[in-house]
């Protein structure tokens, strides 16, 4: 069980650090102590094994409290964007069936909006209580009883729903089990030497499936997770200094966040700590992996792949600075690959059980073969003469940005419901700085800026177009179907 990786290693090292924040350290023994308490809140709130439990936190040392308080309650935690759009968040909440919510004093006035379109029975609140609260009813973690046992349970039930853009126009919730998730987390910990002494840290929020790795597999190994300022990767200075103070020793990112860190003065810095770096979710560009990699020869670098529904099954360790495009490896996490007509199917430990609540998405997805569980990844790949595995492209739709998946149509969908928006495109496009970013084709009288702020108002700061193109009409085959990879004809107004 997930549990496990904590009470374990609160048994094994009660002292050592777990988490670290700033120069704040909560350790081992406290975090399980704190954990527990919030368990038997949980219990005490008619939280049963197998309910979901949001979790509205940004990355904190009470967000490892809350998720390890989730799991030992025998619920599982679903993790919202706290600076998500409202309405976005009150269809997570609704979808996922929560009842009770955990947050932190510094989002209540952003929680206020969200439980008022999507209400819930309980709501617990970790850490000092603000002097300004908005008037919601909660529970503060001062009241907290004793730990309770953790609830026992099995490796299958549900331990984490974590939702991601979907096709139909709203995000779907993917169901990871224990055991999807310790596959990969005892996988890397093995895998890369993750022990005591480990610094493990990274950017990625709670609803990212990365952030498993610096909370559970730091925990697992014995190590401290170290978690990162806000906004870290966005400054180079602010990343590298970081890395330097506290000594990282393993990271974990996509790899917008390491391009731009080569903008910092490296070679001002001590990294000599810094022994492992991971990434994962977009293609890291040749040109800047084989820079960094020549300015912290040290280090051991490794490309990992895998969506969420598999966490990460693919791996490559890049053996030095490459010249060309990396593969995406060989199998990781336990899993077993095929390639069935050029898509990539996967089987294995770290599998979703299925998407929440639905059966017909699920069942499209999940192939049952002689009794074994293949997940059609829709990525197309193939077999390099190397052996290993190559990334081709998608055989739909879906993009990637900044790491998270994007279901174009999610933001087709958003811009469709503007009163002045007849036709919507998402398509991608690549920025001065080779980062991908989504551009709009809009058919409309609105103007750009006034399409960009109702984005801005339904989702996520990752999936509002950067930039918004108005056109007299979309390309469309002889029978009526969107050409996404042709050009729109522009509008002739002049805007």
């Amino acid at each position: 069980m997930l549990w496990q990786t904590l009470t374990g290693a609160a048994a094994r090292w009660p002292q050592g650090v777990a988490v670290r924040v700033g120069d704040d350290e909560l350790r081992y023994g406290a975090l399980a102590e704190q954990a527990g308490r919030v368990a038997g809140w949980l219990v005490d709130a008619g939280v049963r094994p197998g309910d979901r439990v949001a979790l509205v936190l940004d990355r904190s040392a009470a967000a490892v409290v809350a998720i390890y308080g989730v799991l030992l309650a025998g619920a599982a935690y679903v993790p919202l964007d706290p600076v998500a759009p409202v309405p976005r968040n009150a269809v997570i909440l609704q979808d996922a069936g929560a009842r009770v919510v955990i947050t932190a004093g510094r989002w209540g006035r952003r929680l206020a909006p969200l439980l008022q379109a999507a209400p819930v029975d309980r709501l617990l609140v970790l850490g000092p209580r603000p002097r300004r609260w908005p008037g919601l009813d909660a529970d503060w973690e001062a009241t907290l009883g004793p730990a309770v046992a953790p609830v026992r349970g099995g490796p299958e039930d549900l331990a984490v729903l974590l939702y991601t853009s979907g096709s139909t126009g709203s995000p779907k919730g993917v169901a990871l089990s224990h055991r999807a998730v310790r596959a990969f987390v005892d996988w890397s910990v093995e895998t890369f030497g993750i022990g005591p002494g480990d610094r493990v840290s990274g950017v990625s929020p709670l609803h990212f499936d990365l952030s498993t790795l610096e909370i559970f597999g730091a925990l697992a190994g014995g190590a401290t997770a170290v978690i990162a300022p806000a906004g870290a990767s966005a400054f180079p200075a602010t990343l590298a200094a970081f890395w330097q103070h506290q000594r990282i020793t393993v990271w974990y990112s996509v790899p917008g966040a390491l391009v731009r860190l080569l903008q910092a003065d490296l070679a001002a810095c001590d990294f000599s700590a810094l022994r492992v770096v991971l990434f994962a979710g977009e293609v890291f560009p040749t040109a800047p992996l084989a820079r960094l990699m020549d300015a912290l020869p040290q280090a051991r670098f490794a490309n990992l792949y895998g969506p969420t529904e598999t966490n990460v099954c693919t791996w490559y360790e890049v053996p030095a600075p490459p010249s060309q495009e990396l593969p995406i490896g060989t199998a990781a996490s336990g899993a077993r690959l095929r390639i069935v007509a050029g898509e990539l199917w996967v089987a294995g430990p770290s599998l979703l059980t299925g998407y929440h609540g639905d059966p017909v998405r699920t069942a499209a997805c999940l192939v049952e073969e002689n009794g074994e569980r293949w997940y059609r990844t829709g990525d197309r790949v193939l077999w390099g003469d190397d052996g290993q595995l190559r990334f081709l492209g998608r055989a739909d739709t879906m993009l990637k940005v900044q790491g998270f998946r994007v279901q174009p149509e999610e933001v087709e969908a958003a811009l469709a419901s503007h009163a002045q928006v007849r036709e919507a495109l998402v398509v991608p496009f690549v920025d001065d700085e080779g980062a991908k970013r989504l551009e709009a084709r809009v058919v409309s009288a609105a103007v750009p800026e006034e399409l960009v702020a109702h984005c801005r108002a339904l989702l996520p700061a990752y999936m509002v177009p950067a930039r918004v193109v108005l056109v007299d009409a979309l390309p469309r085959t002889d029978r009526g179907k969107l050409v996404r990879s042709a050009g729109a004809h522009p509008r002739t107004d002049g805007t």
